[in-house]
């Protein structure tokens, strides 16, 4: 599987998978953030 673009910078890493899950968890939070929140919705 190819990582998205804004992974790349992971992809060095030892830690790619963890790395991966800690940044997919930071952008879910996110979004739930900004929908619950109803600003910055695109």
């Amino acid at each position: 599987m190819k990582a998205p673009t804004w992974d790349l910078p992971n992809a060095k890493s030892l830690n790619y998978k963890d790395d991966q899950k800690k940044i997919r968890v930071f952008f879910e939070d996110e979004i739930k953030t900004m929908s619950s929140s109803g600003s910055n919705v695109p």
